[in-house]
């Protein structure tokens, strides 16, 4: 809605290409806070983090980021990047990486958004 209203303002029927960087990080900055963090630090990072780097990116505690990666895991946004699991926290991935559909957020254009 946001892009067509522009577009509208702008004398146009349709929404143009340059107006899709907008759009996400309208739609980045209106997650839940630490989701948001995440999926930047997916994006700068190439679409994968493990516990480690997620700490050292996000400055959280492992079981925040545990936490985040399940959450994100469970709402369908990444996929664990290997089958080895956190032993002590049940089922939390050790790493993730962004499911194929949503691989555009890894695009310069994107990218150059969350720098």
């Amino acid at each position: 809605n946001f892009t067509r209203g522009h577009a509208l303002i702008c004398g146009r029927k349709r929404i143009s290409k340059e107006e899709l960087p907008i759009l996400a990080k309208i739609a980045l900055d209106s997650a839940l806070p630490n989701r948001s963090k995440m999926i930047k630090a997916l994006i700068l990072n190439n679409g994968s983090l493990n516990t480690n780097e997620g700490m050292e990116r996000l400055n959280f505690s492992r079981p925040t980021i545990h936490k985040i990666m399940k959450e994100m895991t469970i709402v369908g946004i990444v996929k664990p990047s290997s089958n080895l699991f956190e032993s002590d926290l049940g089922r939390t991935p050790k790493g993730i990486e962004l499911k194929e559909e949503f691989n555009w957020l890894l695009k310069d254009e994107v990218k150059s958004l969350i720098k």
